[in-house]
């Protein structure tokens, strides 16, 4: 796994997606999605995407997912662990609609293209007009025959590239010639959820038991000023008694603190840590964490005790690396 994170924080890698959810909806009434996500949809321009989220009515999470705008039709990408609830959720609220949901994980592939050297690769497989491409919009390249994503989940340089199986072994083909000058390496997805951490994208196990999205720093995900907002009664509620926060923290001593553990201020719990991974890049364990809302600022220092265990955390800021692009032509 270091060798792949080494990769995509100095370099480049190109992972294999095949598990992640990704969705297609169409039909006569495909705008009928909208109803059912924490963003405006409708006024979405073509070929342009928004992270939002999928709820219930009580505004209980589904999953986070990364929405786009075609011709007559939405594209939803996120998480594999959360790939069959967001299927089966959407199955069901648009069963009354005249509407097609297909699960592309069976026909499509779904590579990606992380680091600095990211953009030189995909100008040399796809062409320099991906150059254009803003943050969160794609393209249908007819050169690669693949819908081609910018996305940053990781980083600023970051593409994504879905396909029909019947064209996935030359596009990945085609991606390991254009990164063989600059040595692309295959890239295992189990670095993923670190860096998706150093830069706060949020899975849906950083949404500990008991906390609301909201809690969890979500807000930006939510249009509260959409009509008929679905969990908008809720989420009203929730903005206005929020009870703790969601903080990245820095661990003064590696391996020191664990998944669970409790956060103190002179001896009284304050918070507990989420998720803890170690960065290579800070050179320290970084974590997730719930703290009481009036102590979730950074630079507070919060004490860590999980049995014989003990260090020091301090809640920094996001994002904790910077990538940027070295394409100069």
């Amino acid at each position: 796994m270091l060798e792949t994170y080494t990769a995509a924080r100095t370099a480049v890698a190109l992972f294999d997606n095949a598990a992640d959810a990704r969705i297609r909806v169409s039909g006569p009434d495909w705008r009928k999605l909208n109803d059912f996500v924490s963003v405006d949809l409708d006024a979405l321009h073509p070929f342009h995407g928004l992270v939002g989220l999928v709820i219930q009515p009580d505004a209980t999470l589904i999953a986070v997912a990364s929405i786009f705008k075609g011709d007559g039709e939405f594209l939803l990408v996120g998480e594999a662990e959360r790939a069959e609830a967001l299927l089966t959720h959407l199955t069901g609220c648009l069963a009354d609609y005249n509407v097609t949901i297909e699960d592309l994980r069976g026909s499509h592939g779904y590579l990606s293209v992380i680091g600095p050297l990211a953009q030189d690769v995909t100008v040399e497989a796809a062409g320099e007009d991906i150059l254009g491409l803003s943050f969160l919009s794609f393209e249908n390249n007819r050169r690669l025959g693949c819908e081609l994503f910018r996305a940053g989940f990781t980083g600023e340089y970051e593409y994504r590239f879905l396909v029909p199986n019947a064209g996935a072994d030359e596009l990945r083909r085609r991606l390991e010639a254009a990164g063989q000058a600059v040595g692309m390496i295959a890239g295992d997805p189990a670095a993923l959820p670190l860096m998706f951490l150093e830069v706060r994208s949020l899975i849906h196990r950083d949404i500990t038991a008991g906390a609301n999205v909201l809690e969890a720093g979500l807000h930006w995900m939510v249009n509260f000023r959409k009509k008929n907002l679905i969990g908008g009664p809720v989420l009203e509620q929730l903005k206005s008694s929020i009870q703790r926060r969601s903080v990245m923290i820095e661990l003064a001593d590696a391996g020191a603190a664990r998944d669970g553990d409790p956060l103190s201020i002179e001896g009284e719990k304050v918070g507990i840590i989420a998720r803890v991974e170690h960065s290579p890049t800070r050179n320290a364990d970084i974590s997730l964490a719930y703290v009481d809302a009036d102590l979730g600022w950074v630079g507070v220092s919060y004490d860590v005790v999980g049995g014989e265990r003990r260090t020091i955390a301090r809640a920094v800021a996001a994002p904790m690396v910077i990538t940027r692009s070295t394409y100069t032509s």
